[in-house]
């Protein structure tokens, strides 16, 4: 399992990637690029999104608790199911 706990990969460019399972948690992923990654069922509870470009980012079944996406973009059609952002932190829908 990849170990990115408490990371800081703050303006980093990370594309097409597999992740899943990873745990990532209070990691610091701010001002990066996150495209397309797989993030399927990784633990990423307070992970920083913030200002992150996330086009194509696969957060199905993904812990989210916590993490926060203030200023975060995705594609027009591409939502995370089951998780709204609310004052910039995501919910459970």
């Amino acid at each position: 399992m990849i170990d990115f706990r408490n990371c800081c990969l703050t303006g980093t460019c990370i594309m097409y990637i597999d992740l899943e399972g990873a745990d990532c948690r209070n990691t610091d992923f701010r001002f990066s690029v996150l495209q397309e990654i797989d993030f399927w069922s990784a633990n990423l509870q307070n992970a920083q999104f913030q200002d992150c470009i996330l086009n194509g980012a696969d957060f199905r079944r993904t812990d989210l608790l916590g993490a926060i996406f203030t200023g975060a973009t995705r594609g027009p059609d591409d939502a995370i199911p089951g998780w709204n952002v609310v004052n910039g932190l995501m919910v459970a829908a």
